[in-house]
């Protein structure tokens, strides 16, 4: 009875997707979207070579991003706050500078994001649907690539989905704990991707 409880097979998708996504961890950043994995990873780096200023983000690029590019000599990078670079940072002081680290970071939000999601499937679906999407969620080729890479967007995504949960659960259940977490965030999912 015990190996058909919804929340042991919900501990199993959730290990058999970390699993799946440890495969080659260490690989360089030269996949498809190599050139915004390199910018990402560099304000991590950054923040070991040049001070944590998690308000002044800095990557390795002097060169303006708009239609009137202006010369960017401090080398800034003010395209999301650094909500991920800041999760990966502790990782790089104590174990080094690794492609592997930033992965992993990005790694477990999605584990986050897949538990984020079961609770929300399971409010309005049901236990077996909420762990179908789990299951498919976790384990579909393409969100496995995605949800590995060196990217803000699985970051993105758990505090997207946390903010969903976390709202509805507020709505319904008019507990203040879970307004202030709502609150929390919906602020960091709008920081990370304004």
């Amino acid at each position: 009875k015990k190996l058909t409880h919804p929340l042991f097979l919900l501990i199993l998708i959730l290990i058999g997707a970390f699993l799946i996504r440890q495969y080659r961890l260490n690989i360089p950043l030269g996949d498809w979207h190599s050139w915004r994995q390199v910018d990402t990873a560099a304000v991590s780096r950054n923040f070991i070579k040049e001070g944590f200023t998690p308000f002044l983000p800095k990557y390795d690029d002097m060169s303006g991003v708009s239609e009137n590019p202006i010369a960017n000599p401090n080398t800034f990078r003010f395209v999301e706050f650094p909500i991920y670079n800041i999760a990966v940072y502790p990782l790089y002081l104590f174990f080094g500078i690794d492609d592997k680290y930033s992965r992993l970071v990005s790694s477990l939000f999605s584990l986050g994001s897949i538990f984020f999601l079961y609770l929300i499937c399971r409010r309005y679906f049901g236990k077996v649907i909420a762990l179908l999407t789990a299951l498919i969620y976790g384990l579909i080729p393409f969100n496995v690539f995605f949800s590995r890479s060196t990217l803000p967007e699985p970051t993105f995504l758990f505090f997207a989905l946390g903010m969903m949960y976390f709202v509805e659960s507020w709505i319904w259940g008019g507990k203040w704990n879970r307004g202030i977490l709502a609150i929390l965030f919906t602020a960091t999912a709008f920081l990370i991707k304004p």
